[in-house]
């Protein structure tokens, strides 16, 4: 299988190991890696050690090109949803031919004209959802995707994430809202 992340020897102070030995990992094509902790623990920074929008301290992050969501969606609440989606697809270099539909699944479609920043913070996080779905990349980090989603939105994207796995991506999640006996796999912080 196609290795697309590989954390090798990751030693960093402002993350809470549950051994004292260096985060070494790989993360495969059809697989999810779940980063499991208590508040605090430093499974954002993890992330976003991994995303390269931390300076590593010591060890190696090799990833495959990914789309990233963080606790902040990165997404313009000046911007209609359209114009948000119209743009991440920019960065991603895709066509937009499939918004309509991945707007509808998540139920946006009507919406796609209003304001982000007019939307409850579920909607806003789905629209960032949206555009992991039409980003297209092999490898999703995803930092507690479900925070402010309702069950129904929670069940869509599951049901994405699950295609995407099944097309050969791949994701590594940072997660409260999962339980451990839903994890195929899964790296615990204090």
């Amino acid at each position: 299988m196609t290795v697309l992340l590989t954390v090798n020897q990751l030693v960093d102070s402002r993350i809470n190991l549950t051994s004292n030995t260096p985060i070494t990992f790989t993360v495969k094509a059809g697989e999810v890696l779940y980063i499991v902790g208590a508040n605090g623990s430093g499974k954002s920074t993890l992330l976003n050690l991994i995303a390269g929008i931390l300076p590593t301290q010591n060890g190696v992050i090799n990833a495959q090109p990914f789309f990233y969501c963080g606790h902040k969606t990165g997404l313009k609440p000046s911007l209609s949803i359209q114009d948000n989606i119209n743009f991440r697809c920019a960065i991603y270099g895709k066509t937009t031919t499939e918004q309509t539909e991945v707007l509808s699944l998540f139920q946006l479609e009507k919406l796609k004209n209003r304001l982000l920043g007019s939307l409850s913070q579920g909607q806003q996080r789905q629209v960032a959802l949206v555009s992991g779905v039409l980003s297209k990349r092999q490898l999703w980090i995803l930092d507690e995707p479900f925070s402010n989603l309702d069950k129904q939105a929670q069940y869509i994207f599951k049901e994405q994430l699950n295609r995407h796995l099944q097309k050969g991506g791949a994701a590594i999640i940072a997660a409260h809202d999962f339980l451990k006996e839903e994890m195929s796999s899964y790296f615990e912080l204090k």
